[in-house]
């Protein structure tokens, strides 16, 4: 019985967090940099304590920051956009999760931790 009990709250806890991360979506902050996003991650207490250089294919890129930090022991890779229109283009689902917001975009293999990133700054959670 105690098992149901704790299976089902825990069941709604991830139901309601889900909803809570897509609701957030027309909340969604503006960042200038990834050093504004990583701060902002860090200071909602779940990971970001240093930020890292990314590495970008075909070198750094005009009008997009990347940086990777840590949130528990998984990677995520920030981005910054000056353009905007980069993010309504982005390609097919795959085994990454995404977090996007106005004018950024968190990358990483954990949904788990995509969820707390959504959960703490706003964004889509994408898928």
């Amino acid at each position: 019985m105690i098992r149901l009990v704790v299976g089902v709250a825990f069941a709604l806890m991830v139901v309601g967090a889900l909803g809570l991360a897509l609701a957030n979506g027309s909340e969604r902050p503006s960042y200038s940099s990834v050093e504004a996003l990583g701060h902002d991650i860090y200071a909602h207490g779940i990971g970001c304590p240093r930020l890292y250089s990314a590495y970008q294919a075909g070198g750094p890129r005009v009008g997009v920051d990347a940086a990777t930090c840590l949130v528990g022991s998984a990677t995520i890779t920030l981005y910054a956009y000056e353009d905007v229109s980069v993010l309504e283009r982005l390609g097919e689902p795959s085994a990454r999760s995404l977090v996007v917001g106005r004018n950024w975009l968190v990358v990483t293999m954990s949904r788990p931790v995509a969820l707390q990133v959504a959960l703490a700054i706003g964004g889509d959670l994408i898928p």
